[in-house]
């Protein structure tokens, strides 16, 4: 049998198949527009107890809208500056601890990288003086970044934490006197 035969014996299956396909879609499409006349798709309708939840957030956020106190601005006042103050105490930590800890990773592979050019002869002792940052390999001018960026954020999350809850201090001395 070659490929020709096969087909011959599939094709009038199909063919009846397809014919009763035909048929039956238009009156598949007289029944949907029969049955749904004027319905649109997608659209939800608002019960009553939504509308009733919506007219109550709305009243609330109407309420909720009171002018601040004297103390309420004084606290915000103070809470910005905390916040700021620990922020820079952050900034501070982080230059200083984090720049010792980058010089010391540099300056010890400067030490270590740099003697052992000079005794290989492969640069000049002066250079070794001159242009230190030659010496520093750069996988420790990474590591030293890292160290720096590591030190900069441990700093500031720390900083977050002390001002939140130093606001929270100041909230609490609100509510209470």
């Amino acid at each position: 049998m070659s490929g020709l035969d096969v087909n011959k014996v599939t094709v009038p299956p199909q063919l009846q198949s397809v014919e009763a396909i035909e048929k039956e879609q238009p009156k598949a499409a007289e029944i949907k527009s029969a049955v749904i006349p004027n319905e649109k798709p997608d659209t939800f309708e608002k019960s009553s107890e939504q509308e009733e939840a919506v007219k109550e957030t709305k009243q609330n956020k109407k309420t909720e809208k009171t002018p601040k106190t004297f103390k309420e601005k004084l606290a915000g006042f103070c809470k910005t500056f905390v916040k700021t103050g620990e922020y820079l105490k952050a900034t501070g930590a982080t230059v200083i601890y984090g720049g010792l800890a980058a010089g010391a990773i540099m300056f010890s592979n400067w030490l270590v990288k740099g003697w052992s050019k000079v005794f290989k002869k492969q640069i000049p002792f002066k250079e070794m003086f001159n242009k230190p940052l030659k010496c520093v390999s750069k996988p420790a001018k990474i590591w030293a970044g890292v160290a720096f960026a590591a030190i900069g954020g441990f700093e500031f999350a720390k900083a977050y934490l002390k001002a939140n809850q130093h606001s929270a201090n100041v909230d609490h001395k609100l509510k209470t006197h």
